[in-house]
């Protein structure tokens, strides 16, 4: 009868040349791990033909870790050497030849042995008797002496003193039943099977569900228990090793005990372990048979698979004081008194970029997208993550479904061996959590769980029970306040549970329940049915939602927040219903009730209308639905713009639908004949984006539902792409020869997309589109200079060819008459190309001389015109050309004023009439420049014009006469002088004069301060002469209410500068400065805080000054005021939200002078304290401190205005590291002596750890987008 795991006489008789080799090298391994022998000295040859001089394998004890062995018992020599024979019909006799050579001679190995005097051991498949056995150990002594006859008569003598053993097929299955592994790979190796469901290392390692997933990728946690395990496993000891592994299904436990054993160590080591593992799938196969091999001592590394708490304190108990075992007992179940175990390990998730290594390394042919995808769903769960890219890879399109319902049912139940609640509310209940994305749990959001109570029926004391052993196992993950069913493939299992086993009635009704006392779940809710769109029952939800009578077909809930919202999630659900729901509601409003809408629902609906129009068979109706958003006032302000998201569409690529593009280009053409403005003018601009070499778009429209993620589309290769192209050309070239403004529009378009036009190789459409433009008399100007830079730009890459057309383009577009040449100059700035020899076309000519070889009296007066108005680039240079050619240069100017007066005064442009007069400064006629300043000057239409000639000629002493008069007589609205400031256009006047100036618009509004101030800024800059003007800026410096007007940052700037100059020149500018903007504080806090960082400069400076002037100052406007100023709004003043300013501007008054100030003010200690920082470092502000040992009675004001402190800051991540850190500094004042500083310290850090709460439990739930 066999006996279960032991190899009988038969196995062995049955088992091959190899296969023997195979075995013996096993069990030389296993010998010295048991005796702790050095496996480098073990050898045994795999390649039965080799010649091996007499032997197959040899053990060399040579005392290297146990000096005390020198045998074991199936090794009786230090020198021990093996001979493995599996040959049929062996007999005793024919060993006698074993030892000799074809000549007679001792074998070279055998002669080793004698030398020795080790031992000689051969190996046989064979069942001898004893009578055999003596009779083969003589044959091979006869043959040793035959032997040394022939070889070398001195080893004679050592026959005798080796050892020589037969070693038959019983004794061969003795010694391998001492080895559970080997007895069960002989047992596979000669029956084809391993029995009792028991694995081996080979076998267990070659199992389908090991090699799922067949790449192995570690995080830094798993890598670290392997290498403690496997390194105490390498140890031999006394004790058995004993580990305990745990963690939820999916996890990769199992995995993670076979990756122990890879060959990642020393080979001989490696080699031995594996021949101990045995891998057991269920414990109650081993439970039977472990008193057996404790009795029998067998040798192995017990692997029990899925086996409880229990089971495993069994085990351990039975071979703890047996070192012939190691144990590692696995489970899916997790158990928290173990946490202390040094051997045991609790294995969470893991980490994301290994599972992204994992499914990039085995599913080549899955897409980045669905990786990044499988991956947020599987949570860590690396089977998980396999078995959802095994799904993608059969090209189904649902990711959401896992169909392994065994993992699932372990991982809702584990054991449930020590739960003491209702299994089938259990079930109940994780069910209907299921069904959000998160539920509310702790703190405020307690009520979420009431109310699931209630809608389950089951009591709210039971169900906290479930959920705290759920969130203990692991698949409840707790996040802030709110629980989150993990992983998401285990959530929707049990949602498409729900779903499908429920009515639709009772869902209406259970979401009817929730959203009339709990909003926020509804939205959970809604968010997690996006991830069923897959799913019939809930596409029929939608679809009853959105029907006539459904919720969201009322106007009034799908244009709320709260049912715009919903409704943007659901779309991606059932796209069909709630696109029509849309049209029949959103799409029915005016352009002006659209206008009308909050903001929220304007982005609800923004973010609904993405998703809408990525799948085809929703485009047209959403593109209407965008344009029409798009032409609303609000939508270029708003943040997420319909407008660019319209414009988008029409991109070849990320274009943001699935629409092909021939059915965009007859959604534009429908829209282009209904010849609406505003309309043709979005759709033109769209087709431009054919051209778009670099696109982008928002994400997240891609990735809708339980789907795969999609693509947007995209041609199929470059003819297609190149045919999208000229279609997109051709309709623009279509509507650019219609005339009006659609025609302006189209032509513009194309002109500014010429260089990508030309880079897709259209060359041939662009000189056809260039002949039927010129034939149709179309202004094609911008197309040349568009030509120009696309020569300019990419010539080194175009053929000769490309460069010759290019060319002549631009030379068929010069222009022909005077008017055209004219434009070209004063418009175009001079631009050369610099083609190399790739042409004899090597400039693109601006020289004025073929200009000026065309300049006649009547074409410089017929054409006046144009270089008056409009853009003009050099008109300087045409008004120098110009005098230089006119006789008469008073005529001249009579005639370009009377052109000027045929213009809008915003539309004229005087370059050319200054360029006229720079050149006439020149020849030193200045009665011109004053004929023509008094015609102006005599023109109240015009008079504007004097200032900005003035501007630009830069005015000698001569002309500012002019000014003065307009000034004084107030001709010119004083906004125009703003030109004279920039470029120091009045350097050349004294300084008297400027002075002068400078008083005059003193005289004007508040505006003429800051012009004043500006001008006087920068001559006295430039000329180096500011103590000349500090009469005339403190005057308008302490201008009252010169602060008010909203001046840019360049003027604030100049303020502060002159201010601080004035300040470091006389003190008489302290309180009238100061005053200024104490004043502007109390009447605009607003416009104060524009102001703030220029006063907090300025005020600083007084304080370094004139420190008791400046604290006088404000001792006696806030005396003055006090019932005006609160500390609170007094704070504000001094307040920062970029440093601690305060500190530094208040650093430099002594304890004395504080004090001082304190008792002359009124409320004080109360103004000085409340500006004060409340940390400096990390130690708590020692001013405050003086303040509580100098004021003991006033501890309760001084702790409130610290109480107000403690949390003044900003923050932009986490408040977390910032509450330590106070928390950390009031550690060291809570026995401080002042008992006001001690007693607030303690109060606060009560009140900081509920602070730090609360903001971790925010921090954890941003994380998760709760």
């Amino acid at each position: 009868m066999s006996i279960p795991f032991q190899v009988e006489t038969e196995n062995i008789i049955r088992l091959s040349d190899l296969q023997i080799h195979e075995v013996l090298q096993s069990l030389l391994y296993a010998e010295a791990s048991k005796y702790n022998l050095f496996k480098g000295d073990i050898n045994v040859s795999l390649n039965i033909k080799m010649r091996d001089g007499g032997v197959d394998g040899r053990f060399f004890i040579n005392g290297l870790y146990d000096k005390t062995i020198d045998a074991t018992s199936w090794i009786p020599h230090k020198f021990t050497y093996f001979q493995c024979k599996a040959v049929r019909g062996l007999s005793p006799s024919n060993l006698e030849s074993e030892v000799l050579t074809n000549t007679g001679q001792i074998k070279p190995r055998i002669i080793e042995i004698l030398q020795n005097k080790g031992a000689y051991i051969v190996v046989v498949t064979k069942d001898w008797n004893y009578d055999q056995v003596t009779n083969a150990i003589g044959y091979i002594k006869n043959g040793l002496r035959r032997g040394i006859d022939v070889s070398d008569k001195t080893l004679l003598g050592s026959i005798d003193d080796i050892i020589i053993k037969i070693y038959t097929a019983q004794n061969l299955r003795n010694w391998i039943n001492e080895y559970l592994g080997i007895s069960l790979e002989v047992i596979g190796l000669t029956t084809g099977y391993t029995p009792f469901v028991a694995e081996t290392w080979n076998e267990w390692s070659n199992n389908d569900s090991m090699t799922i997933p067949m790449m192995y990728v570690p995080d830094d946690i798993r890598t670290e228990i392997i290498y403690k395990i496997k390194c105490t496993l390498f140890e031999n000891s006394t004790k058995s090793n004993i580990f305990r592994i745990e963690g939820l299904s999916g996890y990769g436990k199992t995995r993670l005990v076979l990756e122990i054993f890879r060959s990642n160590g020393p080979e001989d080591i490696i080699h031995t372990l594996q021949k101990k593992v045995v891998y057991f799938d269920q414990p109650n196969q081993v439970t039977g048979h472990i008193f057996n091999w404790r009795r029998t001592n067998t040798q192995a590394i017990l692997i029990i698979d899925n086996c409880s708490l229990s089971e495993h304190k069994f085990f351990t108990d039975k071979i703890r004081n047996y070192p012939s075992f190691d144990l590692i007992t696995i489970d899916f179940d997790v158990n928290p008194e173990l946490l202390q175990n040094a051997n045991y390990y609790k294995l969470g998730a893991l980490d994301e970029d290994c599972i992204k290594n994992i499914l990039k390394s085995v599913y080549h042919g899955i897409p980045d997208e669905d990786i990044q995808k499988i991956t947020n769903l599987a949570e860590g769960f690396p089977k998980i993550a396999t078995l959802l890219a095994e799904t993608v890879s059969l090209n189904t399109e649902n990711l959401a479904e896992l169909t392994d319902d065994g993992l699932i049912t372990r991982m809702i139940k584990g054991r449930n061996d020590y739960s003491d609640f209702n299994v089938q509310d259990e079930f109940k209940l994780l069910k209907f959590l299921s069904i959000f994305r998160q539920v509310g749990y702790f703190e405020d959001k307690s009520d979420n769980i009431i109310l699931i109570s209630s809608i389950l029926n089951i009591d709210n004391s039971l169900i906290h029970p479930i959920i705290n052993h759920h969130i203990k196992r692991g698949i409840i993950n707790t996040k802030g306040r709110f629980i989150i069913l993990s992983p998401p493939p285990l959530a929707l299992n049990l949602a498409i549970k729900w779903w499908t086993t429920n009515n639709q009635n009772y869902i209406k009704n259970v979401m009817i329940q929730i959203s009339s006392t709990n909003q926020k779940l509804v939205e959970s809710m809604c968010r997690r049915i996006t991830d069923l769109s897959h799913l019939s029952e809930a596409k029929i939800f939608v679809d009853e939602l959105c029907k006539d009578d459904g919720f969201f077909h009322n106007i009034d809930v799908i244009s709320s927040p709260y049912g715009s919202n919903l409704f943007s999630y659901l779309v991606e659900v059932n796209e069909i219903s709630t696109m029509n729901c849309l049209k029949e509601t959103i799409g029915r409003l005016t352009t002006n009730e659209l206008e009308q809408l909050g903001e929220s629902t304007r982005l609800h609906l923004f973010w609904a209308l993405r998703k809408l129009i990525w799948w085809e068979g929703n485009f047209e109706v959403a593109a209407e639905l965008f344009l029409k958003f798009s032409l609303t006032h609000t939508a270029k302000y708003h943040s997420n713009s319909f407008e660019s998201e319209f414009l988008q569409l029409f991109q070849i690529y990320l274009s943001g639908t699935k629409t092909s593009y021939q059915q965009r280009i007859k959604f534009a053409e429908k829209i282009l004949l209904k010849g609406k403005i505003e309309e043709c003018k979005l759709i033109l601009n769209g087709i431009s984006r054919i051209f778009s070499i670099r696109v982008h778009r928002m994400g997240g429209i891609e990735n809708q539902g339980s789907r795969r993620p999609q693509k947007d589309w995209a041609p199929e290769n470059l003819k297609e792409r190149l045919e999208i192209i000229k279609s997109g050309f051709h309709l623009l070239k279509k509507y650019g020869l219609t005339k009006g403004e659609i025609g302006t529009i189209a032509q513009n378009n194309i002109f500014n997309s010429i260089p990508s036009i030309l880079r897709f190789g259209l060359i041939d459409e662009v000189e056809k589109l260039v002949d039927e433009y010129r034939a149709a008399n179309i202004d094609m100007h911008d197309m040349r200079k568009n030509l120009e830079y696309t020569l300019d730009d990419d010539w080194k890459d175009m053929s000769e060819v490309i460069i010759s057309k290019i060319s002549k383009m631009i030379v068929k577009l010069e222009p022909t008459s005077y008017k055209g040449k004219l434009r070209k100059f004063i418009v175009d700035i001079p631009f050369f190309v610099d083609i190399g020899k790739k042409s004899t076309f090597n400039e693109i000519d601006y020289n004025i001389d073929n200009l000026d070889a065309l300049m006649s009296k009547e074409n410089i007066y017929n054409n006046l015109v144009i270089v008056s108005q409009g853009q003009v680039n050099r008109g300087n240079e045409y008004g120098e050309l110009i005098f230089q050619k006119i006789a008469n240069p008073e005529m001249f100017i009579e005639k370009i004023i009377d052109i000027y007066h045929q213009i809008p005064l915003t539309d004229i442009h005087v370059g050319v009439l200054s360029g006229f007069l720079k050149k006439s400064r020149e020849v030193a006629n200045e009665e011109l420049i004053e004929f023509t300043f008094d015609i102006l000057y005599n023109n109240p239409n015009l008079q504007d014009l004097l200032v900005i000639l003035l501007g630009n000629i830069k005015p000698h002493s001569t002309n500012i006469s002019h000014l003065y008069k307009i000034l004084e007589e107030n001709l010119v609205d004083i906004d125009r002088f703003y030109s004279l400031i920039y470029g120091a256009p009045l350097r050349n006047l004294k300084p008297e004069e400027i002075n002068k100036l400078g008083l005059l618009l003193l005289g004007k509004d508040t505006k003429g301060y800051q012009i004043a101030l500006e001008i006087i800024n920068q001559y006295a800059r430039i000329n180096k002469n500011h103590q000349f003007f500090i009469p005339i800026m403190i005057q308008i410096t302490t201008q009252e209410n010169i602060l008010e007007l909203n001046f840019s940052q360049q003027f604030k700037y100049t303020y502060v500068q002159n201010a601080i100059y004035l300040v470091d020149n006389n003190s008489d500018i302290v309180k009238p400065l100061l005053t200024n903007f104490l004043n502007l504080y109390m009447k605009d806090y607003k416009k104060f805080l524009r102001w703030k960082d220029q006063f907090d400069k300025i005020f600083k400076k007084c304080l370094i000054n004139y420190q008791q002037i400046a604290l006088d100052t404000l001792t006696s406007y806030l005396n003055n005021n006090y019932d005006k100023f609160s500390p609170i709004s007094f704070s504000l003043i001094f307040s920062s939200s970029y440093s601690e300013r305060a500190s530094m501007i208040f650093s430099n008054i002594t304890v004395k002078t504080m004090n001082e100030w304190i008792k002359n003010t009124t409320n004080g200690l109360e103004y000085f304290a409340i500006i004060l920082p409340l940390f400096i470092a990390e130690e708590i502000n020692p001013r405050f401190i003086q303040l509580m040992k100098s004021y003991p009675d006033k501890c309760e004001i001084l702790s409130s205005i610290m109480n107000s402190k403690i949390t003044s800051y900003t923050y932009s991540n986490s408040e977390v590291p910032l509450l330590e850190f106070r928390e950390n500094v009031l550690q060291k004042y809570i026995d401080d002596e002042t008992s006001c500083l001690s007693e607030w310290s303690r109060k606060n850090l009560v009140y900081l750890k509920e602070k730090m709460k609360w903001a971790k439990i925010h921090d954890e739930e941003m994380g998760f987008n709760i």
